[in-house]
């Protein structure tokens, strides 16, 4: 026997709506996949970021020479 709890009797009343003027989260939808298309670049950014200063920095000894 087990017992549901129903979520009004331990959250407040619209706890699962946003604020007002909030875009609404939806799994795959096109706002959804833009961010996660941006993210993927910066990530990819920062990455290549990284590779090249880690590449400098051990073939030229990080001098201007």
């Amino acid at each position: 026997m087990t017992k549901q709890l129903k979520t009004t009797d331990y959250m407040v009343d619209g706890w699962d709506r946003g604020p007002l003027g909030s875009h609404p989260y939806k799994r795959g939808s096109l706002h959804n996949k833009i961010g996660v298309w941006i993210m993927w670049i910066f990530y990819g950014a920062v990455g290549f970021q990284v590779f090249k200063i880690f590449y400098v920095l051990t073939t030229k000894g990080g001098t201007n020479s």
